[in-house]
């Protein structure tokens, strides 16, 4: 039921991607957010402080294991009380959303592919997203579209059952 809902409330959204993983018929899992930022600029991002935000792409990896579907029309929202790291930027007219990458399943695999995304990426933004995690950071910067870059493309397909981004 989620599931639908959430794809009718998307279904203005083309970069919306659905993979399941195992048999989970559950409304949690592992999300990635690509945006474009437009603009190079500085953001107070909560108690972490000021982050210069080059132009570029900026991945995010997120998580929800309690009403995931919310989590993620949350993230889409422009207007919206500032409760996450994630929400300095995406309430924020000069990042654009274009992809949105939802894995429904079980496991706990946010730190695990947010260690794999930084590796590929160019920067993080140290701390973001990341205040319940041992990983660095849960944003990655990329100069260049990670969707096409092959790796990026290879990292996100081994975690999924189908291609994403497509």
């Amino acid at each position: 039921m989620f599931k639908n809902l959430l794809k009718e409330k998307l279904r203005d959204f083309p970069g919306i991607s659905f993979i399941h993983i195992g048999k989970s018929p559950n409304d949690k899992g592992t999300y990635l957010f690509l945006l474009k930022n437009i603009y190079s600029k500085e953001f107070i991002i909560g108690k972490l402080g000021n982050f210069y935000f080059k132009n570029g792409y900026y991945v995010y990896i997120g998580s929800g294991y309690t009403s995931l579907s919310k989590r993620v029309l949350r993230h889409l929202k422009r207007n919206k009380t500032i409760k996450w790291h994630i929400d300095h930027i995406t309430s924020n007219r000069g990042f654009t959303p274009l992809k949105y990458q939802i894995l429904f399943h079980d496991m706990k695999i946010e730190d695990e592919l947010a260690e794999s995304i930084i590796s590929l990426g160019d920067n993080v933004i140290k701390g973001f997203g990341a205040s319940d995690s041992k990983v660095i950071s849960h944003l990655v910067y990329f100069k260049k579209d990670p969707l096409k870059n092959q790796d990026f493309l290879n990292l996100i397909d081994s975690y999924s059952v189908q291609r994403p981004f497509n």
